[in-house]
């Protein structure tokens, strides 16, 4: 709540002073952008994530405890096929991903270490934008979009020891929706995600006979954007957004079914562009995803666990062409 009122001063103070005008025209840095027809667009970035200490605990006794830090590169290439329909094609690789997971006092492990590294291509996704609704001739700015992942090659989950791949481990379907505004020096936007995902297959890094099977679930993402161009080359935005993640449950090959209760949090953040020139924006971003506390149940077990965040820092550059 705290940060929520804080985010709605800075909104109202910003705003006092802003130009109210419609500005109707494109620009890359745009909240709701899309590729003019004909027109080709890149961006490319490179991420990096932390996730604080996530504690399990049984009783009052810690269980486990898990760190995790990633490096990533993403492009993404769009194409407009009209006016107000862009097509997309997104795919990355991941550079590093490891988690360490540290043994407490309420496992037979005590005070042992494991280390989880993988690497390698991610799951590509095709998308498209359909510009429904013009603030030129209309109230508004109504996108709405579609896009698919595929389940490419075999899902490798690390283990102790053994590097794992970073492909998924099911299909993916993305449904999402955007209304919002572009003003002369400020704009804003509110946008509502699904993300559904199939039933997911994956096996052991270093044992092909030790298999996985996830059933599908959702993930559901409802938040906002306000942005503000500072003489014509600066462009700062604002972040805030609630989700959550459905329930998720996991059967290994020894018919063992571990649940991860329904997740909620709270996504925070922000990012400054520098606009190269009419057509390029270099861009730095900071967002960080506040986890409530939820509980796993492994066969009769019930795992208490704690609150955690992530914080992921990134740089961007996007060009139309």
């Amino acid at each position: 709540m705290k940060k929520i009122l804080i985010t709605g001063i800075a909104l109202t103070s910003f705003s006092a002073f802003a130009d109210w005008s419609l500005k109707n025209d494109k620009n890359i840095y745009d909240l709701m952008f899309l590729s003019g027809k004909g027109k080709i667009t890149s961006e490319s970035k490179i991420t990096s994530s932390k996730m604080d200490d996530l504690a399990y605990t049984i009783g009052s006794q810690n269980y486990q405890t898990l760190s995790a830090k990633a490096l990533n590169f993403e492009e993404t290439l769009g194409y407009g096929l009209l006016e107000n329909l862009e097509l997309n094609f997104g795919f990355g690789y991941e550079l590093s991903n490891e988690v360490s997971a540290k043994y407490g006092p309420a496992s037979t492990s005590n005070g042992t270490t494991e280390t989880f590294k993988s690497s390698g291509i991610t799951t590509p996704t095709l998308s498209a934008n359909y510009r429904a609704l013009n603030q030129a001739n209309s109230f508004g700015n109504l996108d709405l979009s579609l896009g698919f992942s595929p389940k490419l090659g075999t899902s490798k989950d690390a283990v102790n020891g053994t590097k794992g791949n970073s492909l998924r481990d099911s299909s993916l379907i993305l449904i999402g929706m955007n209304f919002g505004k572009k003003y002369n020096d400020m704009a804003w936007r509110v946008g509502i995600k699904e993300s559904m995902f199939g039933e997911g297959k994956s096996e052991d890094a270093n044992n092909s006979a030790s298999k996985s099977t996830t059933k599908s679930r959702n993930e559901l993402l409802i938040d906002g954007s306000w942005q503000w161009l500072v003489q014509s080359k600066y462009v700062f935005n604002l972040n805030i957004g609630f989700g959550s993640e459905d329930e998720s449950s996991s059967t290994d090959s020894a018919a063992s079914t571990t649940v991860i209760a329904k997740k909620s949090f709270t996504a925070v953040g922000g990012d400054f562009k520098y606009l190269l020139s009419e057509n390029t924006a270099l861009g730095l971003n900071i967002s960080v995803s506040a986890y409530d506390k939820f509980e796993i149940k492994s066969g009769t077990t019930t795992i208490p666990v704690q609150d955690y965040s992530v914080t992921t820092i990134g740089a961007s550059i996007k060009t139309e062409f």
